[in-house]
């Protein structure tokens, strides 16, 4: 998915405090898509994202760790780099 293909509005957002690579996740149910903003300025789209994966991530302990464990490393989540 390229920008041109969808505008998405994300209607929910959430700092990351504690988070060494991790500044902010963003979240839209609708689309169940969550962009991530990294600490060093890049941006991801990961779809489908169910609400609940959304919900126990950003509510981790590790937030880094639940993004990987519960997105990065489920096979059924695509994603592309934002440009």
């Amino acid at each position: 998915m390229s920008q041109t293909d969808k505008t998405i509005i994300f209607s929910r957002s959430t700092a990351v405090n504690d988070s060494s690579t991790i500044n902010k996740i963003d979240f839209d149910p609708n689309t169940e898509t969550m962009m991530v903003t990294f600490n060093t300025g890049m941006e991801y789209v990961y779809s489908p994202v169910s609400q609940q994966i959304y919900g126990a991530v950003v509510s981790a302990d590790s937030v880094g760790k639940a993004l990987n464990t519960l997105v990065k490393d489920n096979d059924s989540i695509s994603y592309v780099k934002v440009d």
